[in-house]
């Protein structure tokens, strides 16, 4: 499988985050492709990590989901990383381990 080097580096400096991004040698080509507008707004997203837990899989998600858009603006997207749960007589609850991506608001300075 071959790579290009931004992704070689986003996987060495995070190995659980397989989310490709591309790399400042992408974003500046680009910036230079005709009819590029200079006033685009230029974004940063931040990613959490979140459990879930419920009586499915989705429920699990869900309330992940649910929980973080209470405290959370402009949640992007998000990734399983890992699925477990507990089976207790004829229960069984699954845990859902969740990455959360949201873009960081702009605060001004002033």
């Amino acid at each position: 499988m071959t790579m290009r080097r931004c992704e070689k580096r986003m996987l060495l400096a995070e190995p659980r985050a397989p989310r490709t991004l591309p790399c400042s040698v992408e974003r500046e080509a680009a910036l230079r492709q005709p009819g590029h507008r200079d006033d685009v707004a230029v974004t940063v997203e931040k990613a959490l990590e979140l459990i879930g837990t419920g009586d499915s899989v989705q429920d699990a998600v869900t309330e992940a989901l649910d929980r973080a858009r209470m405290t959370l603006e402009g949640i992007t997207g998000f990734e399983v990383v890992r699925i477990s749960g507990t089976v207790d007589d004829a229960t069984t609850e699954y845990r859902v381990e969740l990455r959360v991506w949201f873009v960081l608001r702009e605060r001004m300075h002033g």
